[in-house]
């Protein structure tokens, strides 16, 4: 299945065919972020929602891939209400889904059944994704601030560091180096 997120739409489509599996309906307009799955489990962030008696808000939503056509009333497993435009995609290890938020929460979800795990605000805006290598989860901040946590059901700082530049695209893990691309530079560095 090649899983697409668009404009109000999670679409499931046939690799050898081209056609459509299935489609969740939800949210008013585009998302950044991309799909993301563990144990067979699809993971998104919709588009903004329109509420007419609040603030508008995106949702993080769990769907079971095993359907045909509009799953939307059949197979969401779970919705979390969440800040609206939501940018970078959530990285997720061994049922723990990390992200952070457009208000800068940095949050570990359970993927099971979408409750908090932790959270903690952060300084920094994060519009890259979060990647996991070696064994630690990495955010990098607009302004170029490096947050390496490690994964699991409590908040463990491993490490913070500074980058002069800004940072606003999600690095690549190439073996034992991190490239980066800030606002000025295409970065490597080596461990």
């Amino acid at each position: 299945m090649l899983i697409s997120n668009g404009s109000a739409v999670c679409n499931a489509f046939d690799l050898n065919t081209g056609e459509e599996i299935w489609s969740v309906v939800r949210g008013a307009e585009s998302t950044v972020s991309m799909p993301f799955t563990e144990k067979g489990i699809i993971y998104y962030y919709t588009g903004f929602m329109i509420d007419p008696d609040g603030p508008n808000f995106s949702e993080l939503l769990a769907v079971n891939p095993d359907g045909k056509g509009d799953i939307t009333g059949s197979n969401i497993l779970w919705r979390k209400r969440v800040q609206p435009l939501q940018l970078l995609t959530p990285v997720i290890k061994d049922g723990l889904i990390y992200t952070v938020d457009t208000k800068n929460n940095l949050m570990c979800i359970e993927a099971s059944t979408g409750k908090d795990i932790w959270t903690s605000r952060l300084k920094g805006n994060f519009n890259a994704s979060p990647v996991y290598a070696a064994g630690n989860i990495y955010l990098f901040s607009i302004r170029g601030e490096t947050l390496i946590i490690k994964p699991g059901r409590k908040l463990e700082i491993v490490a913070q560091n500074q980058i002069i530049d800004q940072i606003w695209a999600t690095p690549a893990i190439l073996r034992n180096s991190i490239i980066m691309r800030t606002d000025k530079y295409l970065c490597k560095i080596e461990q």
